[in-house]
């Protein structure tokens, strides 16, 4: 990630931020070089966001799935970005998307360490259940752990999102609002064809060797659209073929997953360790983050 110098518009946006930061050129494996505008970067760096570098985008490595395997959640959320940046802006406002790409950043920082495999044995063996995308909405209110706002969330450093959202000029209730699915955008995020979800295809059948995941992924991004009645739609030329080309890919990817007989033994692994950690009170809801792991094993920007 290189910084470039930053451009007029990524200064109109970021007016309200007390410092000018420079848009961050991103040189990614499935869509190649795009930019993070500098209202965002500061978002990036947090330790919310950063931590997502340690997080599997699947939960085990696999040696007969290498890279799949290595992908993490933070490349997937800035493809992610990239692909809500492509989408067609009409009928909302600049500080709406301002506020969707926000939540982009923000979609997976709940998400815990071996992915759903501690998310499930924590919403089976804990009294009140747990789930990561109740967790985005803790986190925003510093109230993800019992250390509130001085938690280490990340590489003994503590949450930092809502101060950077508001230097960076962008408007915190509309983010929760889309976080709660309580704003139209919200169903580029979590909606049945999302942005989400185009990514991680697309960014899976690119670590299998598959093709077609990116173009998929960028065709159907740029022609999705949501009315302000919250009604998701999409060109029906060439979009009916995009979404055909995207399914195809998507069976390709998890059938490949679920009949990978050394990724699904070690799943199988782990998730009964797991369990038995949490049904033994070794792990609960509090240690979600696992941040001692991440201090040990990580270096934050």
């Amino acid at each position: 990630m290189t910084s470039v110098p930053a451009t007029p518009e990524a200064a109109r946006l970021s007016h309200n931020s007390r410092e000018a930061t420079a848009p961050m050129r991103v040189r990614d494996g499935l869509y190649g070089e795009f930019i993070v505008p500098g209202y965002l970067v500061r978002l990036v760096l947090t330790p919310e966001v950063y931590r997502l570098s340690q997080i599997r985008l699947v939960n085990t490595p696999s040696p007969s799935l290498p890279a799949l395997g290595d992908i993490r959640r933070f490349s997937h959320t800035l493809g992610v970005l990239h692909l809500s940046r492509l989408a067609r802006r009409v009928e909302y406002s600049d500080e709406e998307w301002m506020a969707l790409e926000a939540s982009v950043l923000l979609h997976d920082i709940g998400s815990a360490p071996f992915g759903h495999l501690l998310e499930y044995q924590l919403a089976e063996h804990t009294p009140a259940g747990w789930n990561h995308e109740a967790m985005i909405a803790n986190v925003l209110a510093s109230v993800h752990a019992p250390e509130n706002s001085a938690h280490q969330i990340y590489a003994n450093r503590t949450v930092r999102v809502r101060k950077e959202a508001r230097l960076s000029g962008i408007n915190l209730e509309l983010v929760d609002q889309i976080i709660s699915s309580s704003h139209p955008l919200s169903k580029l995020l979590f909606g049945s064809v999302d942005l989400d979800n185009l990514d991680n295809v697309g960014r899976m059948a690119w670590a299998i060797g598959l093709p077609g995941g990116a173009a998929a992924a960028i065709g159907l991004a740029m022609r999705l659209r949501v009315t302000r009645a919250g009604d998701l739609s999409l060109d029906e030329e060439p979009g009916r073929q995009l979404i055909r080309d995207w399914l195809e890919i998507r069976r390709t990817v998890y059938e490949a997953l679920v009949f990978d007989l050394t990724a699904v033994s070690l799943q199988a692994v782990l998730s009964e360790a797991i369990g038995i950690l949490v049904q033994r009170q070794l792990i609960d809801p509090s240690d979600w983050s696992l941040p001692r792991f991440f201090a040990c094993e990580s270096t934050a920007p």
